[in-house]
């Protein structure tokens, strides 16, 4: 019985995390294909033609749907795509592009996936996250690579659940910038990884975060993360969904 309680729980998040985002201007003309109906929807520019056949496919959650996978060209590139939603909503794209006569594969978290006229591939992907996480990669002859950024933006509007010091290095080190009490507002801005192995600072469960405080001061703040309906600490809307 819990477990089915807890199942719900997922597939009713799921489904609203998703898709309370507005789509980016730069792809709101895209044609929208569904490819697992209030969990995953793909974009490519109007005008392509899309071939689609489906295949039975047994997923944990569901029971039996169908899997669809859409075949197109766009920039000289021939794409195939499906999608899994995985064993607990982790939802996963299958991406094969043949570029010339190589062929490449890849596999890319994303609850959104747009494709643009030069055949790059952007994912929006919130669960399994502590924030909405957005990505890029190129396809070229030698395979389908992300686009590495300095940062990851999040962009949200958060109250603290408690005291915030906010410093002008990250993981609490250089000078203190601002301390903003419990109850205030700042903004969310980045998000980087201290290390490459970590995405918390050391000896700590807090992840760094640079914000930005209502009269427009900026530097990193630490924050635990919360949980669904959890709030983070001191950040309340840094929180993972997923399992």
């Amino acid at each position: 019985m819990k477990s089915n309680i807890l199942i719900g729980i997922l597939l009713f998040s799921y489904a609203t995390i998703a898709f309370t985002s507005e789509l980016p201007e730069s792809f709101k003309n895209y044609q929208r294909i569904v490819l697992l109906p209030d969990k995953a929807e793909f974009f490519i520019p109007k005008g392509i033609k899309v071939s689609k056949k489906y295949e039975i496919v047994n997923d944990s959650i569901n029971g039996n749907i169908k899997k669809e996978i859409a075949r197109f060209s766009i920039s000289k590139i021939k794409f195939k795509i499906s999608f899994d939603a995985g064993p607990s909503q982790d939802p996963v794209y299958m991406v094969n592009a043949i570029v010339g006569n190589k062929e490449h594969s890849a596999h890319i978290d994303g609850d959104k996936m747009f494709i643009s006229w030069s055949g790059s591939i952007f994912s929006d992907l919130r669960s399994n996250q502590h924030y909405d996480k957005k990505r890029k990669f190129n396809v070229t002859e030698n395979g389908i690579f992300e686009a590495g950024q300095p940062f990851y933006y999040v962009g949200y509007k958060c109250e603290l659940t408690s005291a915030l010091t906010i410093t002008s290095e990250m993981c609490g080190d250089g000078n203190v910038i601002a301390q903003i009490p419990k109850g205030g507002n700042v903004e969310v801005l980045l998000h980087k990884k201290p290390s490459p192995a970590s995405n918390t600072c050391t000896g700590t469960k807090k992840m760094p975060f640079l914000v930005k405080t209502s009269f427009g001061l900026v530097g990193w703040a630490e924050t635990k993360s919360g949980y669904f309906s959890e709030p983070g600490e001191p950040l309340s809307c840094i929180r993972y969904f997923g399992d």
